[in-house]
């Protein structure tokens, strides 16, 4: 299979804590990559294409959180017991400078050759 991307994205996991849209309801997931579009989560529960979500996640251990809007695309069963769905999440709503930070995050990250980098598809 070709992998025909718009955006260069991040293999790098991280903790998003996100919430349901319009819902006070917060939980936790882990980020398996990032692009400026949009990123792929994998979930202990299961998110159905067309959910909305309020997320906050960091690029950086020290850097300020993004916040952002998505929306649900696909979701996958996977064969995993601690994170057995795998989604793909759009952004809807995030600003323009945090939307530079993930660029730039990710242009970083492709100049970067150690084996600990992230790994960039493109």
């Amino acid at each position: 299979m070709i992998e025909r991307r718009k955006f260069d994205r991040v293999f790098k996991s991280s903790i998003v804590r996100f919430r349901f849209f319009k819902s006070h309801l917060g939980m936790s997931s882990r980020c398996e990559n990032i692009c400026e579009e949009g990123m792929r989560l994998v979930a202990l529960q299961r998110l159905s294409p067309g959910m909305m979500l309020n997320l906050n996640f960091q690029l950086e251990e020290l850097g300020p959180p993004i916040l952002a809007s998505a929306k649900v695309i696909w979701q996958n069963n996977r064969d995993n017991i601690y994170y057995p769905f795998a989604v793909g999440l759009k952004f809807t709503k995030i600003s323009s400078a945090d939307r530079e930070r993930i660029a730039s995050y990710i242009k970083t990250a492709s100049r970067e050759n150690p084996s600990n980098a992230p790994k960039v598809v493109r």
